[in-house]
This record gives structure tokens, sequence and C-alpha cells, in this order.
């Protein structure tokens, strides 16, 4: 199943540089609905309220939490998952 992630100016100007838990693509993820989100500039990792999945993030999501990281201004975007 494919799952949209949309990240948006909130979670830009709400994210933490650095920070696998208050990077604005896993606050986009947890509105999204996916449990204790926690993301690296490869990948997506979240309960599932059995055991811990991890996921592959696309390009254009592994680049913008790269860009965010380095401090480099960033624009809302969407990428999707498949879960």
């Amino acid at each position: 199943m494919k799952q949209t992630i949309k990240v948006t100016e909130t979670d830009i100007k709400q994210g933490k540089c650095q920070d696998a838990l208050r990077c604005p693509v896993a606050l986009a993820a947890l509105r999204a609905g996916f449990i204790d989100p926690g993301v690296t500039r490869l990948d997506l990792s979240y309960g599932d309220g059995a055991a811990w999945r991890c996921l592959s993030l696309p390009g254009e999501a592994r680049r913008f939490v790269r860009a965010f990281d380095l401090g480099e201004t960033v624009q809302p975007f969407e990428f999707e998952v498949t879960v």
C-alpha cells in the first residue's frame, strides 16, 4: 500500500536540523499516522504496534533531509512510500 507524506511549511518551521525525531519529514510522517517515526538521510523508521519497520526514503526526500540538515532553504513537498 502506498502512503503520501506531505511536508508542510509548519513542519519545516518546527523541525530541527540533525534530529531524527524532530526532522520535518518525521513530523509529517507522524501527522500521516506513522507511530514514533524517526528519519535519517536514507530511511524512515517507525513502529507498527508489534515491531519496528524501516523504509528507504525516495530521492526527493533524501535530498530534502540533506539540505535541511545543512541549513539550506527548503520548500514544502510531498512523497510516497510503500508500507
